[in-house]
């Protein structure tokens, strides 16, 4: 059921954003080196906050250009971004876009997104606090060792506090909150496409049992080496993992190049020191000889759209539910869902978020 066009709604959610956001800020994903500067940022928190009480506007942000040029995006590509707010299929994701777009343009001193609440916030203290054991063993990664025991998962590994939240807290490849259901079941084909350190093939692991099968695409060396020690942790149910050390691509054996920036690694410029051949969802499944393939999560640092048009014959055949992220580039917001939808295969679309920033948008398509 529609409720209104994006632009109204847009606007009803900004105007209910009352004036300077306290607390909104994510010092994990963010942190802000040393005492003086710590308090510095606090103090300079403080005084918007108290100016904001009086009636002041601070309105630095206006003149900024990223927002001036965001703005632009936002008027240029209106008609795209309303068929796509018309395509989600329940309020809650008409929401969750709404806020995102409010935040991407207007930034954390002026827009809060419903993700900051006391779960979230619980979330980080669980993963910072009774999870961790101590520290891992990947020292360029500086990963901690946690024990997922004390939230009844069989699972142990090496990660950083925010794959712990994201993946194992908050899970983020699931969308269970809503009418619709849509997660790695048990005997899943599964292709997670952005291993790096194998949290989420863990988890869709640990999920799919000892019938299921899952295709880890990762090729960075040092994501692998970590990704390897996490399975053999989990030898118990992990071994219906497969990595494949490829970029996965719209086309097979393509030469990319790219500098190894650990989880932030991407392909997508033309002058980087290492090189890695791509590999296609589609020829992947033939190669395997698959007869079905269930579930298909990318987080490919912008390189979505490419990895599924890759996956056509796939998408045709198999139908696959997809969690795929949405927010490396601008314009994968809308990119993305018209893809699929544009297909004819009968898709509904789902969206959720799972930081209190802009990264970590997640398309869900059944």
């Amino acid at each position: 059921m529609q409720t209104g066009d994006f632009a109204t709604q847009f606007l009803s959610f900004t105007l209910s954003q009352n004036g300077y956001q306290k607390n909104n800020h994510d010092y994990l994903r963010f942190p802000i080196r040393g005492l003086k500067n710590r308090l510095a940022f606090e103090f300079r928190n403080f005084l918007l906050d108290l100016a904001d009480r009086f009636g002041f506007i601070y309105a630095k942000n206006n003149k900024n250009e990223a927002i001036i040029n965001y703005l632009n995006f936002i008027s240029e590509n209106i008609g795209e971004i309303e068929s796509v707010f018309q395509l989600l299929n329940d309020e809650y994701s008409r929401r969750i876009f709404v806020e995102l777009i409010a935040y991407r343009l207007l930034g954390n001193r002026h827009v809060r997104l419903s993700r900051n609440n006391d779960h979230y916030h619980a979330s980080v203290k669980m993963a910072a606090g009774p999870l961790i054991k101590t520290n891992g063993d990947s020292a360029r990664s500086k990963l901690d060792f946690f024990d997922l025991a004390p939230i009844k998962l069989p699972i142990c590994l090496n990660a950083h506090v925010l794959t712990i939240v994201n993946t194992f807290l908050l899970k983020q490849y699931q969308y269970t909150a809503r009418e619709e259901i849509i997660t790695v079941g048990e005997g899943d084909v599964v292709i997670d496409a952005g291993a790096c350190w194998g949290d989420t093939a863990l988890f869709f692991s640990y999920l799919a049992g000892n019938e299921g099968k899952v295709y880890a695409f990762e090729f960075v060396e040092e994501n692998i080496a970590a990704m390897r020690r996490n399975i053999e942790l989990n030898n118990s149910f992990a071994r219906n993992i497969e990595i494949i050390p490829n970029a996965v691509w719209n086309v097979s054996g393509e030469v990319l190049t790219y500098d190894d920036s650990g989880p932030g690694t991407n392909c997508l410029g033309d002058e980087g020191k290492r090189s890695v051949k791509t590999k296609s969802i589609d020829d992947l499944v033939e190669e395997q000889n698959l007869s079905t393939l269930d579930f298909i999560k990318m987080d490919i640092e912008g390189a979505e759209l490419k990895a599924l048009q890759g996956a056509e014959r796939c998408l045709r055949r198999f139908k696959p539910k997809l969690a795929i992220s949405l927010y490396h580039k601008p314009e994968d917001i809308f990119q993305i869902p018209k893809y699929i939808a544009d297909l004819g295969l009968g898709y509904k679309f789902y969206l959720d978020h799972f930081t209190i920033h802009s990264e970590e948008t997640v398309l869900f398509a059944v």
